[in-house]
């Protein structure tokens, strides 16, 4: 046997069998409980929608999808330029290495000179020279005429 409360969670779940009917019949409380619920429903459920309200409802996916992709075409615009300038910058400069003159420096000879050792009376003027320090000059060869090194 039933009891109240199982019929009451049949009336909650929507389950209106023959059982539930007949328990319905008899059972003061459970009429209660059903005319309750009956209110209860009535005044939480929606209103049915206006003219207006479905005719906003049936264009509101196409409306959010334009607006969207209207708000989205500028960010879409300035990846494209970015990206644009990025590859002209690294053309540029793939272009500027490429067509830059080399220079060759060539050395023509190494001239090595013993080192003078200082008299005491030169020793202020070169404090830090020693006797087996070697110095090198170094000779450019000539540029051609209008170049600058």
């Amino acid at each position: 046997m039933k009891t109240c409360e199982e019929y009451e969670l049949a009336l909650l779940g929507g389950q209106r069998t023959a059982d539930v009917n007949d328990h319905l019949a008899g059972c003061p409380a459970c009429q209660a409980f059903e005319r309750d619920l009956g209110l209860v429903v009535a005044r939480s459920s929606l209103p049915a929608p206006t003219d207006a309200e479905r005719a906003a409802l049936e264009g509101l996916v196409e409306s959010t999808w334009s607006e969207w992709q209207r708000s989205a075409r500028p960010r879409r615009s300035w990846v494209g330029y970015a990206a644009a300038a990025g590859s002209g910058a690294l053309l540029a400069t793939a272009g500027f290495w490429t067509t830059r003159p080399v220079r060759e420096v060539v050395v023509e000879r190494v001239v090595e000179r013993p080192v003078v050792v200082a008299s005491a009376a030169g020793a202020e003027n070169e404090p830090n020279l020693t006797a087996d320090e070697v110095f090198f000059e170094v000779m450019w060869p000539d540029l051609p005429e209008g170049e600058t090194p």
